[in-house]
C-alpha cells in the first residue's frame, strides 16, 4: 500500500470548494495511465505517489495544506482511500471527487474514503 502524507502544522480553509474540473481531469489522466499506475505501483510506489499527488492537488488546493492518500492494487483490484483528516468539507469534497470517478475505473478500483 502507498500512502501519501498529510503536512503538520498547516491550516486547512473551508470557505471555498474543491476545484470540480480539476477533479474531472483527474480521473480523465488516471483513466488514461491506469496500467503505468498498476505496474509502477509494484516497483516504485514513491513515483506513483508522487504523479497521482501532482495531478490531485491542484483539485483540492482552496485547503492549503496536502491531501492524504494510499494506493494499492492486487489480484486485479486496487483500492484508493482518501482521508477526509475528520473535516466534513474535506469529507463532501472527497465523496464529490469519487462520483466523479468514471465507470470503467470503477469496475477495477474502490475508492474509499477514511477518517
Amino acid at each position: 500500500m502507498i500512502k501519501k502524507k498529510e503536512t503538520e502544522g498547516m491550516t486547512m480553509f473551508f470557505s471555498k470548494k474543491a476545484d470540480e474540473e480539476m477533479m474531472k481531469s483527474f480521473w480523465t489522466w488516471f483513466e488514461q495511465n491506469e496500467e503505468w499506475i498498476i505496474a509502477i505501483s509494484k516497483t516504485d510506489g514513491m513515483a506513483v505517489v508522487n504523479a497521482v499527488d501532482e495531478k490531485l492537488s491542484p483539485a483540492f488546493a482552496c485547503y492549503r495544506a496536502e491531501i492524504e492518500f494510499q494506493l494499492g492494487y492486487h489480484d486485479g483490484h486496487g483500492e484508493f482511500f482518501f482521508f477526509d483528516l475528520n473535516k466534513r468539507a474535506l469529507r463532501k469534497d472527497a465523496e464529490k471527487l469519487a462520483s466523479f470517478m468514471p465507470a470503467k475505473l470503477q469496475k477495477n478500483w474502490a475508492f474509499i474514503i477514511e477518517h
